[in-house]
């Protein structure tokens, strides 16, 4: 039967709700001990191109799960939808989960890039899927589930030995981790909760050489700009431009000390056109010229245990 036809016009126009209250405590709690029961039957369904993909212009998901929880990680772009009669918007570094029995509509606006993890994950037990904390959710700045989602995809499509357990473990890590977020979006103290700043650390590890701006780095966190910024400066003392150049260098650096590639060719790895401009940034962080550095650490030690 031919999925219903998406007026994108109007899913995009309409007022948007985002279930902004976050489960409480306890619920959050029943939820991760139902997850750790070894009664509880987990596993992911490998049905329809599950993991990272890039999406098509006319991308569209319509339909509804009975059985299973639906998850889209949204690396890239911006989608818009229909979740159980609600309008919503999904943005980068945006997870949105939606629990068994709930109807959705998603639509893809415009032709801008739409890169995404989706998995499909059932849980039962005695026979019967067992349902969610609640319909549907999601979660802003949520970067950092890749390194959760990631694994459990490659896990369930290659079982090998004690796959069961690693999938439970994995599991037990991602809700622990969006439980975290969703209790602590905003602290008291005005600072990054430890989960975005986990997003922020591993979308520069996975992006070396791009230069985000602040406002991007704010997407990533899922706040706004100002807030952000002065969050950002309250947890780690430093601007965004500075963190973001010391993360670079120390990332340059273990390529040096690990490598026999020349300075230039790591300079230009990390985004630097001017080799004499990431010398100076080298020393200003580490102290040490690049190639001091790599003499200090033993240098090209990669291509020596080759």
């Amino acid at each position: 039967m031919p999925a219903p036809c998406l007026d994108s016009a109007k899913i995009w126009t309409e007022t948007v709700f985002v279930p902004k209250a976050p489960f409480s405590r306890k619920l959050w709690s029943r939820w991760i001990e139902t997850i750790g029961d070894p009664a509880v039957g987990a596993g992911l369904n490998l049905v329809g191109l599950p993991g990272r993909m890039r999406l098509p212009p006319d991308w569209r998901a319509v339909g509804r799960l009975e059985d299973e929880h639906l998850f889209y990680l949204l690396l890239e772009g911006s989608f818009r939808g229909e979740i159980d009669g609600k309008p919503a918007e999904i943005s980068t570094g945006d997870l949105l989960w939606i629990g068994p029995g709930v109807d959705f509509r998603c639509v893809r606006p415009g032709d801008a890039p739409l890169v995404m993890l989706r998995a499909r994950l059932r849980l039962t037990r005695g026979g019967r899927p067992v349902p969610a904390p609640g319909s549907w959710r999601i979660f802003a700045g949520a970067h950092a589930a890749v390194a959760w989602l990631e694994p459990l995809i490659g896990e369930a499509g290659a079982p090998a030995a004690w796959g069961r357990e690693r999938i439970r473990g994995l599991l037990l890590v991602l809700f622990t981790e969006l439980a975290r977020l969703d209790l602590a979006e905003e602290t008291p103290s005005g600072r990054l909760t430890p989960a975005q700043k986990a997003a922020l650390i591993w979308h520069v590890a996975s992006n070396p050489a791009d230069r985000p701006t602040p406002a991007e780095l704010a997407g990533v966190a899922g706040l706004s700009a100002d807030y952000f910024a002065r969050c950002f400066r309250r947890t780690f003392g430093q601007s965004p431009r500075r963190w973001l150049m010391e993360q670079r260098i120390r990332h340059a650096a273990q390529h040096l000390a690990e490598s026999e590639r020349r300075v230039g060719e790591v300079a230009r790895e990390f985004g630097y056109a001017d080799v004499f401009l990431f010398s100076r940034q080298f020393k200003a962080v580490t102290g040490r010229s690049p190639l001091r550095y790599r003499r200090a650490s033993g240098g090209g030690l990669a291509r020596a245990e080759e």
